[in-house]
């Protein structure tokens, strides 16, 4: 009896755990074909939720907050720093990466596990390059290159852009 009720309570188990994946994979199946949308129209936004300097320990990041946009003509930058500079910018009230560039190259490369890398250089400005590397389900890392400050990335995700 108590055999029995074992082998039961496991297959239960065990069927609940097979259909919950099975459901989630046909939500990612939808989220994968939002981001390659929004990635193809070139109009979204990474939003931060984690910063992770050369040096030192991952941070905490407030959600919203702190984000890049991209659309077809302009990359908007607004992303905390925390780590060595090697000049000091004359008058600035911020000590992180704020900028609108009206220029910029936009690179996409598809990888092997079916996400994207994005390479964004802005024109005229300290960031050299961002790199944006993406999962089919819109987890990103964004890794800023600067040529005045230490490489520094961040974990977030992407969503579409407000209409602002």
């Amino acid at each position: 009896m108590r055999k029995g009720s074992i082998f039961l309570s496991t297959t239960f188990i065990l069927c609940l755990i097979a259909f919950d994946g099975y459901s989630q994979n046909d939500k990612n199946q939808g989220g994968e074909e939002q981001v390659k949308s929004l990635i193809e129209k070139k109009n979204f936004r990474f939003s931060a939720l984690t910063v992770n300097p050369a040096r030192g320990r991952l941070r905490n990041l407030t959600p919203g907050n702190y984000f890049i946009a991209v659309s077809p003509d302009s990359l908007v930058v607004d992303l905390p720093f925390f780590g060595r500079a090697f000049t000091a910018p004359i008058g600035a009230s911020s000590g992180g990466f704020n900028f609108t560039s009206p220029e910029f190259d936009y690179r996409v490369a598809d990888t092997k596990d079916g996400g994207w890398d994005i390479t964004l250089s802005p024109k005229k400005n300290d960031v050299r390059k961002i790199t944006l590397l993406i999962s089919k389900g819109g987890n990103t890392t964004a890794i800023v290159n600067s040529n005045s400050r230490q490489t520094i990335s961040y974990n977030g995700f992407i969503t579409a852009r407000d209409k602002r």
